[in-house]
């Protein structure tokens, strides 16, 4: 009688799952606040690193992480939704290069990195505007420098002075065979992301020293095409640049360069390239930025 009566209620349990179906559960996004410029998302806008900030963004958790920001350390714990785990393979994943190794040098002052296609994900392709700079490494080097720029994010006012700011491995030093206009100065203040382009000028955690020879020869014709493309069109152009600094390296070899225009699925600008960071006839020491007539 007893096994009877369970085959009855298995029965009913199995009509009842295929009458009603299992009611799909939904979870609300969560939401978390940041500052234009910052490298950090918070999960709440009381939190104490937030209280200088002017103005506050709020944006869902998932276009946070799509624009590399990390959480937070003070109100991280607070993030319900985001795991401990999930949260340091973000971290490593937001400063990866996308290239195995740095192309050899060779007589060009760049040459092109996956067929010369960037790889932003879908998720990355928004017509929002940001900008992120990544805070500076143990070295006090900059890392991963990232924007949507637009029309919003282009200089307002004229470009001031930088010459406060002194990059990992700066050295002011003249050899006449430096030209370009450099008065002789092998080294610029070298913007990851332009000035024309993001107005961002005397941000520490957006110049490397770089040589008069990447800077102008190398990344300068790049830059000017994204600015004038948003100019003409008043579209997006996500735009990424990671300096590539080896081991403990004060000086970078170089840096990788992708861009993407949004609106057209990069009709008008699309290119992933490595720019190295030399000048024709110096050696230059990378461990320390010395450098000497080669």
């Amino acid at each position: 009688m007893k096994k009877i009566f369970q085959k009855v209620i298995a029965v009913m349990i199995a009509v009842s799952t295929l009458s009603f179906g299992v009611m799909p559960v939904t979870h609300a996004e969560t939401i978390v606040y940041t500052t234009r410029t910052g490298s950090k998302y918070h999960s709440r806008k009381s939190c104490p690193t937030l209280s200088r900030s002017r103005v506050i963004y709020s944006k869902t958790l998932s276009e946070a992480k799509a624009e590399g920001l990390d959480a937070c350390k003070v109100c991280a714990r607070n993030l319900s939704s985001t795991k401990k785990s999930s949260t340091k393979s973000t971290k490593k994943s937001n400063y990866r290069v996308t290239y195995q190794a740095a192309p050899a040098p060779d007589k060009n002052a760049y040459r092109t990195v996956n067929g010369n296609k960037p790889t932003f994900t879908k998720a990355q392709m928004t017509t929002k505007s940001f900008e992120r700079y990544s805070a500076l490494d143990s070295l006090g080097r900059c890392r991963t420098a990232f924007v949507n720029a637009s029309p919003s994010t282009l200089p307002t006012k004229k470009r001031g002075s930088i010459g406060m700011v002194k990059p990992t491995g700066w050295h002011t030093v003249r050899y006449s065979i430096v030209g370009n206009g450099s008065a002789g100065y092998l080294y610029n203040r070298c913007h990851l992301i332009a000035y024309e382009i993001s107005g961002e000028n005397a941000n520490r955690r957006n110049l490397i020293t770089g040589t008069r020879y990447m800077n102008v020869t190398g990344m300068l014709p790049f830059e000017n095409r994204i600015a004038n493309y948003i100019k003409a069109t008043r579209h997006h152009v996500l735009y990424r640049v990671t300096p590539d600094f080896k081991g403990s390296n004060l000086i970078a070899n170089g840096v990788h360069m992708e861009a993407y225009s949004v609106e057209d699925h990069g009709k008008g600008i699309k290119f992933n390239v490595y720019c190295y960071n030399k000048q024709p006839g110096i050696k230059l020491n990378y461990k320390t930025g010395a450098s000497s007539l080669a």
